[in-house]
């Protein structure tokens, strides 16, 4: 599930947003029905507009074996963030055994000890560079069987306001499976055409 909460600041100061609520899933492996608290500390001095966000997927299937990701992190005022994994605080779920973030926000996890279907909620905290702005990124990580799909042809872009884009990608599954792709958080009018 995907909220989008929107608040105009009276001033430039320095402010925490923040959700909480109950429950995580019934069927995570550590943590299940514990409350969750997500939050960003938002930096808006010396002309800064907003802090670090990330368009990281919510839910990561992972194979039993080694793992990465490079979360995709953007700043409005284009500053750069680093991240780290999130190991304390009364409602952040205990990450599974040797899941790493760099400073670089490369998610690294090795599941070939871990049961396929298993569900671990983890949580990764980006900071803006040259401020106090901190963002929460709360996720899961579910362990699968076989290979996962890939796809070449996507990326990070950098787009001007206006511009026009498009690309091609292809998808693929050693494992023989039927594919389809689905755009999350696209902007408006944005779609995927087979």
């Amino acid at each position: 599930i995907e909220h989008t909460f929107t608040h105009t600041y009276a001033s430039a100061s320095q402010y925490t947003a923040y959700f909480s609520s109950c429950c995580r899933i019934s069927t995570l492996a550590v943590g299940n029905d514990t409350n969750f608290y997500v939050s960003a500390d938002i930096d808006l001095t010396g002309g800064n507009t907003g802090g670090p966000t990330t368009l990281a997927p919510p839910l990561m299937q992972i194979p039993q074996g080694a793992f990465s990701y490079t979360f995709p992190v953007s700043d409005p005022d284009g500053d750069s963030a680093t991240c780290s994994l999130v190991t304390n605080g009364s409602d952040v779920p205990s990450p599974p055994s040797g899941l790493a973030v760099s400073s670089s926000c490369e998610l690294t996890f090795n599941g070939s000890s871990f049961s396929a279907g298993a569900k671990y909620a983890y949580q990764v905290e980006l900071t803006e560079s040259g401020s106090s702005s901190t963002t929460i990124f709360d996720g899961m990580l579910q362990i699968v069987n076989g290979n996962l799909p890939t796809c070449s042809g996507s990326g990070n872009f950098t787009l001007s306001p206006g511009q026009a884009f498009s690309t091609s990608f292809i998808g693929s599954d050693v494992d023989g499976g039927s594919l389809s792709a689905t755009l999350i958080n696209g902007p408006s009018g944005s779609y995927i055409s087979p």
